[in-house]
């Protein structure tokens, strides 16, 4: 009997068993564990020396009917897997036929088999001598004042049982033997020394990494002590300490490693659920200023950065298949540090205002685009054209549906994208098109993204730019007219846009973002002659001055009256001969519960 079944454009038949058929099934299944609980352990013997074998036949247990091993006749053949399994991790390094071992011993050690201790005990003594072997190799070649000894087989046994042991610490909750302070005194030595080799650094890094997740489930599923939340805490921002100092270090692959790692470990300890008692919500930690512009300048100087080509000529054929593949893997390493980073901004976890200074290496790209065409432009539907406007699209995605949240950056965006646009525009007084004007086109994946009442505000700033609205309709235009639409939906916004040009900051070179103050709860009032160096408002830069700890408390809008957003204050050095710095008023909008970002709350409090 079979049922059809679709999903999506896949269409296959799920077969209903009979009582009779399941039956059949049960004993097939009993008598395929029967005899391959008989013969992997042989199996694994014969081909102990493959790695590619072994790691297919450790997968085999998951699929046991387990509790046949609590049978008197079976029992013994578990002894014998479990000697096999030590005798291959003592045996190889390879992190693939590592896992598999660790994941054999965690499927296992089940608490509902009745071989339950049997194997924990089993696990417990081969992390004992790991943890043994690895004491002794450490103390045997970490001399006083002298680094590491250079004997390359004590590198290599010290570096094979990191690997078993961050394997093991990935499945398995290793914290008796206390192995976050020896990875952090090995990373700490590192940093003190450099003389390290690459391949002991990263399984240190892991291993602590394991070691700080393993005690942050534990305090989670059960009550601590405050004071062990302090210790724990403290060793927290003690790891982001070592990772940050390791983005400088000459190895790509440790910078890499420590910058993924750091990223994947703020998402975590930034989003600790706060318990009944109010003790887990100690654990809650944010980056501090100085780590935010590490990660920041990280990001520029390693991603965005390009590297100098090696200009080898008449290289063999497979050699430049390999180089080309090494790129390949380059470009995809940076795109997912990259995601990392921007995840933290998305989750609040990194200050909004760095998506701003992600934003400009997009400006950056296009301006090597404009310059690599012919006659200085470039074509909207060229393929690399379409490949950057792709791209913008996926970032301004990242900002996510709170406009209020990211308003500021959204409108900075806006506001240098719009220079960027028109550089090189002044004397040409209308004649032809400026150089980057079809940047406007990439620049319209964020209209979306700004407040009704900022578009328009927006798009009376570009008035200034344009030498006459109705270019916009000519084809040489194109882009300022595909532009003008995604902020303006109908002749009566434009108007509107266009009366309230005496609102918005006169233009020129400089480049002030924009600032937003609350004020006790209401729109902050201001006059024409107040000084604009308000110690309360919001700046942007390149390096993130600004990011002064506060508390990410988020408040919930619950009353039904309207919710009034701030203005955006015009900067202010952006002056021209007889302008005067103005407040841009904004209109009241309805708004349903909206999550505001409150700073300094805590302060206030």
């Amino acid at each position: 009997m079979a049922r059809l079944c679709c999903n999506r454009n896949q269409v296959f038949y799920l077969q209903i068993l009979s009582t009779k058929e399941k039956k059949i099934q049960v004993e097939d299944s009993v008598k395929i564990t029967e005899h391959f609980i008989v013969v992997l352990p042989q199996l694994l013997a014969k081909y102990s020396k493959d790695a590619e074998k072994v790691t297919n036949l450790l997968q085999i247990p998951q699929y046991f009917d387990l509790e046949l091993y609590g049978t008197g006749s079976l029992e013994k053949h578990l002894d014998a897997l479990l000697r096999e399994v030590k005798a291959i991790v003592l045996d190889h390094s390879d992190m693939d036929v590592l896992e598999a071992c660790s994941r054999l011993y965690c499927t296992l050690c089940n608490e509902e088999l009745l071989i339950h201790n049997k194997v924990a005990l089993a696990r417990t003594e081969l992390v004992d001598e790991l943890v043994d072997q690895l004491n002794q190799l450490l103390g045997s070649f970490l001399n006083e004042g002298e680094g590491l000894c250079t004997e390359e087989e004590g590198i290599h046994c010290i570096y094979s049982t990191l690997r078993r042991i961050t394997a093991f610490h990935n499945a398995h909750d290793l914290s008796k033997w206390n192995l976050y302070d020896k990875m952090s005194e090995l990373l700490v030595f590192e940093m003190e020394h450099s003389c390290l080799p690459v391949q002991i650094i990263l399984p240190a890094l892991q291993c602590a990494y394991f070691a700080l997740l393993w005690q942050l489930a534990c305090v989670a599923k059960k009550p601590s002590s405050k004071e062990n939340l302090v210790v724990l805490k403290t060793h927290l921002r003690h790891y982001c300490r070592i990772c940050s100092g390791y983005f400088s270090h000459s190895n790509r692959d440790v910078r890499e490693k420590a910058f993924m790692v750091i990223c994947d470990f703020l998402m975590i300890v930034s989003h600790q659920d706060t318990s009944d008692d109010g003790t887990l919500g100690l654990l809650e930690y944010f980056p501090s200023t100085s780590l935010q512009s590490k990660m920041l300048l990280f990001i520029q100087d390693h991603i965005f950065t390009e590297e100098e080509e090696d200009k080898a000529k008449d290289l063999p054929e497979e050699e430049d298949r390999k180089k080309d593949s090494q790129k390949l893997d380059i470009l995809h390493m940076k795109r997912c540090l990259l995601a990392a980073y921007c995840k933290l901004i998305i989750h609040n976890v990194i200050e909004m205002t760095a998506a701003a200074e992600i934003y400009k290496h997009y400006m950056k790209l296009f301006q090597k685009h404009v310059e690599s065409q012919n006659g200085g432009s470039t074509d909207p539907i060229s393929a690399s054209f379409s490949n950057i406007k792709e791209l913008a699209r996926r970032f301004s995605l990242t900002f996510g549906w709170d406009q209020v949240k990211t308003r500021e950056s959204v409108a900075m965006i806006h506001k240098e994208g719009i220079e960027f646009a028109f550089q090189g525009a002044a004397g040409m007084e209308g004649k032809c098109p400026p150089p980057n004007l079809n940047f406007l086109t990439i620049l319209s994946e964020f209209s979306n993204k700004l407040l009704k009442p900022d578009k328009r505000l927006v798009y009376g700033y570009l008035l200034r730019y344009v030498p006459d609205p109705a270019l916009s309709r000519e084809d040489s235009w194109h882009s300022l007219g595909w532009y003008r639409t995604s902020l303006l939906a109908s002749e009566d916004e434009e108007n509107s846009a266009a009366s309230s040009l005496n609102e918005w900051p006169p233009v020129s070179v400089a480049k002030t973002p924009f600032k937003r103050k609350f004020s006790e709860g209401s729109l902050h009032q201001s006059d024409h002659t107040e000084p604009t160096n308000r110690t309360s408002d919001i700046h942007y830069s390149a390096h993130l001055p600004s990011l002064a700890p506060r508390s990410r408390k988020r408040i919930k809008s619950d009353n039904g009256c309207l919710q009034e957003y701030p203005p955006l204050l015009a900067p202010a050095n952006l002056k021209r001969k007889n302008s005067y710095q103005v407040v841009i008023q904004v209109e009241e909008i309805p708004s349903e519960d909206t999550d505001v970002d409150v700073v300094g709350a805590d302060q206030e409090t």
